[in-house]
């Protein structure tokens, strides 16, 4: 009789871990970064300006959604939620040197940029983030 029992408590608690299990690479899967925005950013132009050739703003988006790069002065690492449309950079973290003015000023709104982003478009040789009314924040080429 006690084996009885034992297989009937048995069986949903063998069916629950079964489902986590498949639902783990679901999960997992969530968690990638378009395949669109894998690689190395160069800021060309942030806030409708040309950027400062001088000042090296850029980003790195890596397999897993994980960020990092430049922002011009800066360190800036981070992670990227995203899907075909959408985008948006968790909060992310930068060292906190002090720079030129000039290049601190690129710097914030490179910063900016990403902080704002809400959609993309983006190519083998270019991306654009937008906010979220379709208003171009940075273009950036593939490096």
């Amino acid at each position: 009789m006690e084996k009885g029992v034992f297989s009937w408590v048995a069986v949903p608690a063998v069916l629950a871990v079964v489902g986590f299990a498949m639902a783990l690479p679901n999960a997992q899967a969530a968690q990638r970064a378009p395949v669109v925005l894998i690689g190395s950013w160069q800021a060309t132009e942030i806030g409708g300006s040309p950027a400062n050739g001088a000042v090296d703003s850029n980003l790195t988006v890596e397999n897993d959604g994980s960020v990092f790069g430049s922002a011009g002065c800066n360190r800036v690492m981070g992670r990227l939620k995203g899907d075909r449309e959408k985008v948006s950079f968790a909060p992310l973290a930068t060292t906190k040197k002090l720079c030129p003015e000039d290049v601190m000023k690129q710097e914030q709104a490179f910063l900016a940029a990403l902080g704002a982003a809400k959609a993309y478009v983006a190519n083998k040789v270019s991306l654009e983030l937008m906010d979220d009314h379709g208003k171009v924040l940075v273009k950036m080429t593939r490096q």
